[in-house]
């Protein structure tokens, strides 16, 4: 089970949602915790969102960061893949690992360049 997170906060995938840029971060920031309020999530999460997007400051809103917000999406643990992750590219080649292995793949195996082609502003998994 997944969501997009977007403009609106976090959006079903079939859903044709605004990508999360040039939004007020505390509003999104605001959705974001009110929709996983009726997300049954226990397990372990992966938020596949750029850091910049979710160390960005809510003005002590959820203590600090969007990050604070996806940290509550479960019980279970929290993973930020994209950390590691530099570029387009990077983030097309693990997803694309991801999905033909079946299983989440350590994204600090990903080197080099990545899946050339690739544009930051491909950002669903439909995309790739």
């Amino acid at each position: 089970d997944w969501r997009q997170l977007a403009a609106g906060g976090l959006e079903q995938p079939e859903t044709d949602a605004n990508p999360p840029t040039d939004v007020d971060i505390v509003d999104l920031a605001k959705s974001v915790d009110v929709d996983r309020r009726n997300l049954e999530w226990n397990g372990d999460v992966w938020v596949l969102a750029d850091p910049s997007l979710l160390n960005q400051d809510t003005n002590d809103m959820f203590r600090r960061t969007l990050r604070v917000v996806t940290d509550r999406l479960t019980e279970g643990d929290t993973h930020y893949p994209y950390d590691h992750l530099e570029d387009g590219g990077q983030r097309a080649e693990w997803i694309e690992r991801c999905l033909e292995s079946g299983e989440i793949v350590d994204p600090r195996s990903i080197r080099g360049g990545g899946r050339k082609g690739v544009t930051d502003d491909q950002r669903s998994l439909d995309s790739f």
